[in-house]
């Protein structure tokens, strides 16, 4: 039952965004959908691409946090991989994957330390 909330959680921001910006999304690539969300929600393209990236972020990650029961070396792996590709499709700049991968390095060494 621990799963329901996150189930229910993550099949509304699902059906919120097909509602409200899947039904005005003409884009012709993946590229375009940060554009176009912040088109259809009135909002900044930086803050429409940190949006679209954290939701997809999260429909990465949470799985994995649950299915690896906490594992933070397969979290950071694939949190590291989401943002990576992220990047490579323009929804963050790439400073964002440069920040990412100082704060997994410097957790990896307070972990090794104690």
């Amino acid at each position: 039952m621990k799963l329901f909330p996150i189930i229910l959680t993550a099949l509304t921001i699902l059906l919120f965004l097909t509602q409200t910006v899947g039904a005005t999304l003409p884009a012709e690539s993946i590229n375009d959908i940060p554009q176009e969300v912040a088109i259809a929600c009135n909002i900044t393209l930086i803050t429409a691409q940190l949006l679209v990236s954290s939701i997809f972020m999260s429909f990465m990650l949470i799985p994995t946090a649950l299915f690896t029961k906490g594992d933070s070396t397969m979290i950071s792996l694939m949190g590291l991989g989401t943002m990576a590709f992220e990047v490579a499709v323009e929804w963050l700049n790439p400073w964002f994957i440069i920040v990412g991968v100082l704060i997994v390095a410097a957790m990896w060494k307070r972990k090794e330390g104690k």
